[in-house]
């Protein structure tokens, strides 16, 4: 769970910095103290105590990701968004015939560590953390070919991620590591 707690936290920081918003990595989250892009949080926690509301802009709008569900933000403001599922995958086996392409990365032609993957209309969002490859900002039915295309990019890596439904990803060898929820004022 932290290792896609983090990687999601790294995520969150590039998108803002391509927007010129500075995010700052603490102890035990990534937070924002400028409001950050729509559907992306204020703040992602990376221990399941983190202290993060006196570090962000609490205006109506502010988002917490929590990224192990275990605070009660209800008292300040805040009420659930919805619930969610970490997901892991192991690196998997590098496959060269695939029928997945490299795409424009629109916002980000000059970051090493962002991709966006194609198959179709299947269209994932992929970024290096380090440890591990994140996948996001789904489109389609990337679940089938996106861990052995992330093997052939950034092999030796576990792929992480988050879904809502996690029917899919599961059915195609990811498994759940923990709760997470998002929570907004």
């Amino acid at each position: 769970m932290k290792l896609a707690a983090y990687n999601n936290a790294v995520w969150c920081d590039t998108v803002c910095r391509a927007r010129g918003i500075d995010g700052e990595f603490l102890d035990d989250a990534w937070v924002s103290p400028q409001r950050t892009p729509m559907y992306y949080p204020d703040a992602v926690t990376l221990s399941p105590q983190a202290d993060v509301l006196d570090k962000i802009d609490r205006s109506p709008g502010a988002s917490v990701k929590d990224s192990f569900a275990t605070l009660d933000l209800s008292g300040d403001g805040f009420s659930v968004l919805f619930d969610a599922q970490w997901i892991y995958h192991d690196a998997a086996a590098v496959t060269t015939d695939l029928p997945w392409q490299v795409i424009d990365p629109g916002e980000y032609p000059d970051d090493p560590f962002v991709r966006v993957l194609a198959c179709g209309d299947s269209r994932a969002v992929i970024n290096h953390s380090g440890d591990a490859i994140g996948v996001s900002n789904v489109e389609g039915s990337v679940w089938p070919w996106v861990p052995a295309a992330i093997s052939e990019i950034w092999p030796g890596l576990p792929v992480v991620g988050y879904e809502q439904d996690v029917t899919e990803p599961v059915r195609h060898g990811f498994q759940t590591v923990g709760p997470l929820r998002i929570w907004v004022s």
